[in-house]
């Protein structure tokens, strides 16, 4: 099994994650990588060609959505069996803007739209009228009391009242979940979740490293049963679970398993981390899964899904036993979240520039939605008006891992049910397809267009 192996990329040009995802692939095609070997971890191979993180993840990801390789949290990641005849498309793998990109949840983009001058016209604002010391001096490392008393009135927009002080602010959803794992688990620990999860959960569990239980979930949400039978054999002492457009299912836990999951872990004393950050997004009427069970529960979530990826600003809501070991969390981790940035964000959460950019994104959601339920009449698939995904099941003729292979040979990126498996448990042969990545509508319609043609070829 080989562990030492190092990609060849000196002299190579175009993004540094493509020259790997090349090198992968060359290798495999040349025997030097044989189905069964082991990748270096990502922040090992990272550090030894000088690349950050996130090229080597966003790599590896390219690399495990082809087949190439493929990995489960604890383990490790590995050369699949089935990589050499899925070399091809890799080893051409420059950014090619012909190919539609629906293999990504992002937020569509907003330029040209009067969602862009609304947040031109704060940014620019916030620039010429911040207080130096407040937008570009150190800040507590829980957050400024302002930004933190928006962060409360951001999430109280969902049905969760929380005070200013239970509230703290962080880079982005994805800096919050690190800084709460750090604090609720130890490295080998167990986070239970479900079944089918969220890429950027695993990512953090593979990092740290924790390992991911994954549970049976249905049309409401996860299964309580099969919740309070694995707190009862004491598999775990946290979960993770995001109630709301559950990614990938798509799934909305209904108010009644929302009680019933806050309920059990009340009971067994499990810590819940609730990711909301497509809460707003889906206007959802039931009060996060928090509300039932506050001692017990973090909520997260951020601007980046629901007002601009960029704006890398984050908010927990956090119970009275938490607050201080997130503090030190976050002091270890960046110091404290960019003042400038809480600045800017909290200005556009209290003047209603948040609230106007959310529901145009709402908006835009919907009109790639409509496009996709007129392209892909007749196929089964989970979805919601305004979320950014769905979860297609391409029907009997196709296998998932065999039609994403084929919608890439065809210039269309969509993303397997694999790559959200928390586990050894059955994956169904499922697609996500993000409707948010590609440029504009029409590109929406051509790469769906293409995948409809390939579905019912």
């Amino acid at each position: 099994m080989m562990t030492e192996w190092r990609p060849r990329i000196v002299g190579t040009t175009g993004p540094r994650y493509a020259a790997v995802l090349k090198a992968i692939a060359g290798d495999i095609e040349a025997g030097v990588l044989e189905p069964g070997d082991r990748l270096p971890p990502q922040r090992v191979l990272a550090d030894a060609l000088g690349l950050s993180l996130g090229t080597v993840t966003r790599a590896y990801g390219e690399a495990r959505e082809q087949g190439l390789i493929e990995g489960e949290v604890g383990r490790g990641t590995f050369v699949s069996d089935r990589s050499r005849r899925d070399t091809r498309w890799a080893l051409e793998a420059a950014p090619d803007r012909s190919v539609v990109d629906l293999s990504l949840l992002f937020a569509p983009p907003i330029e040209g739209t009067p969602a862009a001058d609304l947040l031109r016209d704060a940014l620019a604002e916030t620039i010429s009228d911040v207080d130096m010391d407040r937008g570009l001096g150190y800040q507590p490392h829980a957050g400024a009391r302002p930004h933190r008393e928006a962060g409360a009135a951001w999430i109280a927009r969902t049905g969760l009242e929380c005070a200013a002080g239970e509230v703290l602010v962080t880079s982005g959803a994805q800096h919050a979940l690190c800084c709460l794992f750090s604090v609720l688990a130890r490295p080998g620990d167990v986070i239970m979740t479900e079944a089918l999860t969220a890429p950027g959960f695993k990512d953090i569990a593979s990092w740290m490293p924790l390992r991911a239980h994954g549970l049976p979930s249905d049309e409401f949400g996860l299964l309580p049963m099969a919740f309070d039978a694995a707190c009862r054999l004491g598999i775990s002492r946290v979960l993770f679970t995001m109630p709301v457009l559950q990614n990938p299912t798509t799934v909305t836990m209904s108010a009644e398993r929302r009680e019933e999951i806050a309920s059990i872990a009340a009971r067994h004393g499990v810590a819940v981390v609730e990711d909301g950050v497509h809460g707003l997004l889906a206007g959802d009427d039931d009060p996060p899964l928090a509300s039932y069970a506050p001692d017990a529960t973090y909520y997260v979530t951020s601007l980046s899904k629901t007002v601009a990826p960029g704006l890398r600003l984050g908010f927990v809501r956090a119970p009275a036993a938490g607050i201080r070991p997130l503090e030190d969390a976050i002091r270890s981790t960046m110091w404290m979240a960019s003042p400038l940035l809480g600045e800017a964000g909290a200005r556009m959460i209290v003047n209603g520039t948040a609230a106007a950019v959310l529901d145009q994104r709402r908006a835009e959601a919907a009109a790639r939605q409509a496009i996709a339920h007129d392209a892909l009449a007749g196929y089964g698939f989970l979805t919601h008006p305004s979320s950014y995904h769905l979860w297609l099941d391409p029907g009997s003729r196709w296998q998932a891992d065999e039609l994403v292979r084929a919608a890439r040979a065809e210039g269309v990126a969509i993303t397997g049910a694999e790559v959200f498996a928390a586990g050894r448990g059955h994956v169904p042969s499922r697609v996500r397809l993000g409707l948010g990545a590609a440029a504009d509508r029409f590109e929406v319609a051509r790469g769906l267009q293409i995948l409809r043609d390939i579905l019912d070829s």
